[in-house]
């Protein structure tokens, strides 16, 4: 596995987590945040129902995580430093970058 694979699939289980403390759990996640004695105050059901946004903005990035981790194309052995140009300074002609750069 991967180092990138690793921090995907904790992205992943992170934000799957939150989605489910703040959405699905909602009252759970009130309990935690308003005192006992607050809860019978009538903005306990309001934060309630705007700490399900939270659950709302962690999902569509948990789910992101997880499908890059498993419908990234696999590694070609090649990373982004193996491209070495050349040349250090650009021709003073025109040219198209496969002249310029190897790859």
């Amino acid at each position: 596995m991967r180092f990138s694979d690793f921090v995907l699939l904790l992205n992943a289980l992170w934000f799957s987590g939150a989605f489910i403390q703040f959405s699905i759990a909602q009252h759970n996640t009130l309990k935690i945040l308003v005192p006992r004695e607050e809860r019978g105050n009538p903005i306990a059901p309001t934060l309630s129902a705007s700490v399900a946004f939270l659950g709302a903005i962690n999902l569509p990035i948990g789910l992101l995580s997880l499908y890059l981790l498993l419908f990234r194309p696999p590694s070609s052995g090649r990373s982004m430093r193996s491209l070495r140009c050349s040349c250090s300074s650009p021709p003073a002609t025109s040219a198209s970058l496969s002249t310029i750069c190897r790859f």
